[in-house]
């Protein structure tokens, strides 16, 4: 097929065939019926058009740069699909709610009937839940990975169960215990519970599980609510090259566990448990939080990941440095 001759019959009958197509958004059956061809005549022209550098396209995506970072992202790690969010708004809680509207949407589209759902606590995952739409979901439970932490209602793992089974039609199952003991030997006496030990069961059953990925700042949970010193537990943290937590388990940079003295204290189920849930979405706001994203990355801790444009660009960074210094 020959583009720069004259405008013969052939020429005319391929620019009536694109412009039907592409203009005027007929399918390849009705163009063959306008123009008493075959659908694999129309379907051969379109091709070879194609081919002759006749059709160009140009796509005016709204966010058009999200699609490649997922993509960049993707190609960097074992992860099966991540979610990127605009970061447009001028706070962080804008951005959180603009992740949590399109994560809640994409976190339903994964959960099937009778399914068990296991929950970490949070404001990410509260946010989320908040922006599902009540639906009926038939069997589904819900069930924390771990206990609950005082003075954090609505962060707590027991009311996030909870609200995200009233969304769904669903059931909760409450962790009556505290996601920190004071002491080994006193995680190892609530292990040791009938009815924790069922929990924990249940959580390890999950299909699907919903958590957040945190940093080891000042405000976060595992700095709050640990039952160690706070001097004690900044220490450990720079010795142990501690950046960020999995259901409150310290991990370092390679996503691994870093602080036995802290993570021997959590009453939830391990994370070697957590990481045979098959289907397990873990998601975080923030680029203060991407060291902490991508060593969940490298852990291998995730299958899927909600976070929003500013931490992906950091995570990228992070990310191909790791594969630079691995690789010189």
């Amino acid at each position: 097929m020959q583009s720069d001759v004259g405008y013969s019959d052939q020429n005319r009958l391929i620019a009536k065939v694109l412009h039907m197509y592409y203009m005027s958004n007929l399918s390849q059956l009705e163009i063959s019926k306008q123009l008493g061809l075959s659908t694999v005549k129309v379907n051969r022209i379109i091709k070879l058009a194609r081919q002759e550098g006749m059709i160009e396209i140009h796509l005016k995506l709204p966010f058009p740069n999200l699609p490649e970072l997922e993509s960049r992202i993707l190609a960097l790690s074992d992860l099966e699909d991540i979610l990127i969010s605009p970061s447009i708004g001028n706070t962080q809680s804008q951005d959180l709610a603009q992740l949590a509207q399109v994560a809640g949407s994409s976190f339903v589209n994964l959960i099937r009937a009778n399914d068990m759902i296991c929950v970490g606590g949070g404001k990410t995952i509260l946010e989320i839940i908040n922006f599902i739409d009540k639906q009926i979901i038939p069997g589904v439970k819900t069930v924390p990975a771990l206990g609950g932490v005082q003075d954090l209602y609505e962060g707590d793992v027991n009311s996030i169960a909870a609200r995200l089974a009233n969304k769904l039609g669903g059931e909760s199952i409450n962790f009556y215990a505290p996601a920190f003991a004071e002491t080994e030997a006193e995680r190892e006496m609530f292990f040791k519970l009938t009815h924790i030990n069922k929990v924990l069961e249940q959580a390890k059953s999950a299909r699907i599980g919903l958590f957040g990925i945190g940093n080891l700042q000042i405000d976060s949970s595992i700095i709050q609510y640990c039952s160690l010193p706070y001097n004690i537990l900044e220490d450990l943290v720079q010795k142990r090259g501690a950046i960020g937590e999995i259901l409150i388990y310290a991990i370092d940079d390679q996503g691994r566990e870093c602080i036995p003295e802290l993570n021997k204290r959590v009453v939830g189920i391990s994370l070697e448990d957590f990481r045979k849930i098959p289907i397990r979405i873990g998601a975080a706001i923030g680029s203060a939080k991407a060291p902490a994203i991508a060593a969940a990355i490298l852990g291998s801790f995730f299958t899927h990941l909600y976070i929003d444009e500013n931490a992906a660009k950091n995570v990228i960074k992070i990310l191909e440095k790791r594969k630079v210094d691995k690789n010189p």
